[in-house]
Formats: C-alpha cells, structure tokens, sequence
C-alpha cells in the first residue's frame, strides 16, 4: 500500500514537473531579454508538438538575436498554423516574412495583407512595393507608388525605387529631388552610384549623368570611373577618359582596362 502510495505521489510530481518546464511563462521570459533560454524552452516544446506559442516565441527570439533566417522560417511556419482571422501576433510574422523572405510570391501575399489594414507603416509599404517589382507586377506597384508617394521623404522615395530597381526615370526624378533637397552627403553620393550601376545595365546611364556631376568630388575615384562609363556609353569617349584619368592614381587596373577599351571602339 505504502509503495503504492509513493508511487502515485512520484508520478504526480513527475506530471507537475514536466508542466512546469513546458508551460513556463514564455512572455516572462521573453520581456527579460533570455532569448537563449526561451529558445531551447520553444525547441524542447516543439520536439512533441506543433505549438502556435513555442513558434510565436521561436520566431521573436532569432528575430532578437539577428538570425533572420531562422525568424523566417519560423514566421513561415506559425503563418501556416496560425488563425487568420483574428490572431493579433499574425503581423509580427507576415513582417519577417515580407522583410526577410526569398520567395518574392509569399513576400507579396504577406505585404498584401498587412498593407490592406488601416494604419499600415511606411516601411511595409515600401518593402510590399519591392515584392511586388521583383514579381513582376509593375500596374499593382505602380497603383501603390502612387498611393503612398506623398507619404515618403524624397530620400525614402529614391531609396525605395533603386532598391527594387524600379523604372529608370521613377530612379532619377526620386534621386534628383533628394540631391536637390539635401546636397551632396555619403549617403546621396552612395545612392548615385547604386543607381549608376542599375542604369548603366539597362543602357540609359545618360538619364542620371546630371546628378551624378552634382554630387562629384575631385579624388571621388569610383564615381569618377561610373561617370566615364556614362560617357563612354554616350558615344564621348574624350569626355570619357578624362573622367578615367581622374581615377588612375586610385585605381590603376581599373582605369586601364577601360581606357584600353575605348582605343579598341575608336
């Protein structure tokens, strides 16, 4: 009787301890900043089970920790298993998934419905515009370019257009109207030059040769050798190399290689 006893009273224990391993507070934790330790706690849960909580959590906790990757595919995977309809903590994951995903598609599905609700941010916008350039549907991006542009700073703007590669002159107006706001700083000059490289591609360097001579600097080597590029593009080889003799003392290789080819076209 007296083993029997103790042996209902062990696995009560045993029941009582399992729970409170399992069922610890994950918000309490979380608000403490124990990322690690809530991690192994949303691991060792989703060992038995597929638990919204343990994967809300998982996903926060290698958001918090910059493993992006990880928060991605937890997001992925709390988005399959979540309530659609009224699970509040949905958007923290269709965030992730729209800021962090590969897959353009799911980026779009998930800018869609965060961008239909009132009180959508800037940053959702812009991000949900990208998804939609990389998938290809220019007519739904161009509608929410339109819709959002007077909520953007010209920076934001300009930004948002080189980063999704947008239509050339949507890159140049953008930029354009952001130099003349802010003049030159290492931030619009590094913008010239993304967008120098996306133009000069696409054979239509010449649209943003204005704004990157306004931003220029003497000893600017690399910005010198895109505006020779731009140039040489044009059919102004003199021009062209002039621009290439101002890189040379900086970048020698560089410089030669593309004064060579322009003897090989003349």
């Amino acid at each position: 009787m007296r083993r029997t006893s103790y042996l209902f009273i062990f696995m009560v224990l045993s029941i009582f301890i399992l729970t409170s391993c399992t069922g610890q507070d994950y918000d309490d934790l979380y608000s403490s900043g124990e990322y690690d330790t809530l991690l192994a706690l949303c691991d060792e849960d989703l060992s038995s089970s597929i638990d919204p909580d343990a994967l809300y959590y998982k996903m926060l906790c290698h958001y918090r920790l910059g493993q992006f990757e990880e928060a991605n595919r937890s997001a992925i995977v709390y988005y399959a298993v979540a309530d659609k309809d009224d699970d509040a903590r949905l958007d923290d994951a269709l965030r992730i998934i729209l800021y962090y995903n590969d897959d353009s598609l799911l980026a779009v599905k998930a800018g869609e419905r965060l961008c239909s609700r009132p009180g959508a941010g800037v940053d959702e916008k812009m991000s949900y515009f990208k998804a939609l350039m990389a998938t290809g549907d220019y007519e739904k991006a161009a509608e929410l370019y339109n819709s959002i542009r007077g909520e953007l700073t010209d920076r934001q703007a300009a930004l948002m257009c080189i980063d999704a590669k947008a239509s050339s002159t949507l890159i140049v107006s953008n930029l354009e109207a952001w130099v003349l706001a802010d003049g030159r700083s290492d931030e619009t000059r590094d913008a010239v030059m993304s967008a120098a490289r996306i133009l000069l591609a696409r054979g239509e360097g010449q649209l943003l040769l204005s704004t990157a001579l306004n931003v220029y600097q003497v000893g600017d080597g690399l910005l010198a050798i895109l505006i020779g590029d731009i140039y040489a593009q044009m059919g102004i080889p003199g021009t062209a190399s002039t621009y290439y003799s101002y890189a040379y003392e900086d970048f020698p290789q560089m410089t030669m290689s593309r004064l060579r080819a322009l003897q090989r076209r003349g």
